[in-house]
């Protein structure tokens, strides 16, 4: 990636054009309401009309990975007592207003040493 990490699509990291690395972000599927918390670790994408480019595991947190792009709202996250720190920290639960079924995702991101906003 762009600040020198392996790229580790397990783990919950995006890219963007100009935020700084290791700033986190909240990030909501608009279509469902899935959200999830990722770590600004790379830059892009550069294609017309796209903001982030999730790893694979923080994209399929929040929609089918057979979808390709969504469409997302997405919001820094100033407070860093709000940045995960264990798995706990990271479970979102959302409940499908189709159907009434309940998702929970409880994948952890990397730690880092350091927040930069």
């Amino acid at each position: 990636t762009a600040s020198g990490e392996r790229l580790d699509n397990e783990q919950f990291t995006t890219a963007h054009k100009t935020l700084p690395f290791g700033t986190w972000l909240q990030v909501t599927n608009l279509a469902n309401g899935k959200s999830v918390k990722v770590r600004v670790n790379d830059r892009g994408p550069y294609a017309t009309g796209m903001d982030l480019d999730l790893s694979k595991s923080a994209f399929a947190a929040i929609a089918s990975t057979g979808t390709g792009v969504i469409t997302t709202e997405y919001s820094i996250i100033t407070d860093t007592t709000t940045v995960p720190t264990t798995t706990e920290e990271i479970t979102d639960t959302t409940v499908d207003s189709t159907d009434g079924t309940t998702t929970t995702t409880d994948q952890l991101p990397p730690p880092i040493d350091e927040y930069t906003f």
